[in-house]
């Protein structure tokens, strides 16, 4: 019933696109929060390639973990050499745990770039992270088919001085989105391909292609394998010891 109602609405949408009336960003927004956030947790097994003048430098296998509405876990299991290395996002805190040194250390997330550090997007699928981008305020138009989104802050301290988010209006799924510094000056892009149910009524990009302020192919992420709602348990979202559980 869920998906045939969400079936009807986006019919009506379209309609009115196909008469001139685009949807409004609010509209965008709560479709694709609806197609791709409707769950309490998920588990997946990814495939991370690393680029460097455009040919493949590194491979790595992780395990992600995600916990609604702002925990993500991220455990390395290849190459070798990075096996048992994690790390762990809760809220705006952030730790990295280094296996070979048997120690946690605590990371700034406003530091990391989009480009490096391509599991920052897993995250824009937990509730919490979604909300910042109604941070901005967005003007919609037309684009090749598409829905183009262009944000601009209406708060101090946004994380980006705007957003371009292409969405796909048959099915609204992102399939492009651009990252801009205050300055205007271009961060990243990201692609999202392989549009996929991966649970009734839930979508995913299982390939999404990162590329840098250069327009140079960076990192591939696929995802291999996802089970969304399997009871991942809150213990593996724990902070380090002594972190007070704030990152202190």
């Amino acid at each position: 019933m869920k998906i045939f109602a969400m079936g009807i609405v986006s019919l009506c949408i379209l309609s009115s696109a196909a008469l001139g009336q685009l949807p409004v960003p609010d509209e965008v927004l709560d479709h694709m929060e609806a197609v791709m956030g409707g769950f309490s947790d998920l588990e997946a097994r990814l495939s991370i390639v690393h680029f460097r003048e455009g040919q493949p430098d590194l491979q790595q296998e992780v395990k992600l973990y995600l916990l609604q509405q702002d925990k993500l876990r991220l455990e390395y299991l290849s190459p070798d050499y990075l096996a048992g290395n994690v790390s762990l996002a809760v809220g705006d805190s952030f730790w990295v745990y280094i296996a070979a040194a048997d120690t946690w250390y605590e990371k700034d997330l406003s530091e990391l770039s989009p480009s490096q550090q391509p599991w920052i997007m897993f995250r824009a699928l937990l509730r919490s992270v979604r909300s910042e981008y109604r941070e901005y305020s967005y003007q919609v138009k037309a684009d090749g088919g598409l829905l183009l989104l262009t944000g601009t802050p209406t708060e101090e301290g946004a994380v980006y001085g705007r957003i371009e988010l292409w969405v796909d209006p048959e099915n609204w799924l992102p399939v492009r989105r651009k990252l801009y510094d205050v300055d205007g000056k271009f961060l990243a892009e990201a692609r999202f391909l392989q549009h996929t149910e991966v649970a009734p009524g839930m979508w995913l990009p299982l390939k999404v292609e990162v590329y840098d302020e250069e327009g140079k192919l960076v990192s591939e992420v696929s995802y291999l394998e996802v089970k969304v709602d399997v009871g991942v348990p809150e213990s593996l979202f724990a902070p380090p010891e002594g972190s007070g559980g704030s990152g202190g």
